[in-house]
């Protein structure tokens, strides 16, 4: 069965100071469309696990992703653009 919400812990200082490291967030995985300032959950390119960024800037080539906290992240200045597929979800709130 798949739910349409999902918490989610933040692991990293990368979204520092809106959301800190052991924070929580309801994330909304139904596909919605996504704007640049928006706070997503998604899956690395790169490694087995997941990450929270802010959409920096969307296109067709996919989107750039960025944290808030540039020195304490590791985003789409490192692994470029990301696909739609990578997106778990919408952060909706914290909690």
């Amino acid at each position: 069965m798949h739910f349409p919400l999902r918490i989610f812990k933040i692991k990293e200082r990368s979204m520092e100071p809106e959301l800190h490291e052991g924070d929580y967030v309801l994330v909304r995985q139904a596909f919605i469309k996504l704007s640049p300032g928006d706070i997503v959950v998604l899956r690395h390119p790169k490694k087995e696990m997941s990450i929270v960024k802010r959409v920096a800037s969307a296109g067709s080539r996919g989107y750039f992703v960025r944290g808030d906290n540039s020195e304490h992240s590791e985003d789409s200045r490192h692994f470029g653009r990301i696909g739609s597929e990578a997106i778990i979800g919408k952060v909706v709130c914290k909690i």
